[in-house]
């Protein structure tokens, strides 16, 4: 009795537009659509996390260094000291706080393989590869390291895509081309590019 669908199906019924057995039909054409909605979205937030791992070089870099020598150096000196291998921090406090807490999470990742022992939700080659150091990487950084500073952009654009598809449904009124603009928007292969 507390469901969305019981009370959608409810005011359905009550009304006169529809009978007991459309309003079945249109509570079945929101699930579908819902659960399309949820599928593109995890589709695309695996395609964006899958090619994280062939675009570790240049700024990703710049940004794993500034989060670990955060914790190094210290909040006080982080921005003048000369002591860097790729280059000095350029950008502002609250980005360097954000890679700081990438750092900080990727040194405490062993809670999940705490969580993997009781309960097996994460998979076991998933921790693997979260703590396989990245080849061409001369300070030795790890490949789950450059994920967790690259979740915040490719959470963004999942964001962004539900964002547009709400815009343009309520613009439009109509689900196809909500959709369509979503998935532009979702699949592009630029917006893959910059985030991931």
């Amino acid at each position: 009795p507390g469901s969305v669908e019981y009370h959608l199906s409810f005011f359905l019924d009550r009304t006169d537009c529809f009978s007991y057995g459309e309003s079945q039909e249109v509570i079945k054409k929101l699930k579908s659509k819902k659960l399309l909605i949820a599928i593109l979205l995890v589709l695309g937030f695996l395609i964006r996390v899958f090619l994280t791992q062939y675009g570790n070089k240049g700024d990703v870099t710049a940004f794993a260094e500034w989060g670990q020598k955060f914790w190094e150096i210290g909040a006080t000196d982080f921005y003048s000291s000369r002591d860097w291998y790729y280059t000095f921090p350029t950008y502002p406090p609250l980005a360097n706080l954000m890679y700081a807490a990438t750092y900080w999470l990727f040194e405490h990742n062993y809670v999940m393989a705490q969580i993997h022992n009781i309960v097996k939700v994460i998979p076991a080659a998933f921790i693997i590869y979260f703590n396989r150091i990245v080849p061409e990487s001369p300070l030795m950084y790890r490949e789950g390291y450059f994920l967790l500073l690259k979740l915040p952009s490719i959470l963004a654009d999942l964001g962004v895509a539900a964002v547009i598809f709400k815009l343009i449904l309520q613009m439009t009124r109509n689900y196809k081309k909500a959709l369509a603009g979503f998935s532009f928007f979702l699949f592009n292969p630029i917006t893959i590019f910059v985030s991931s």
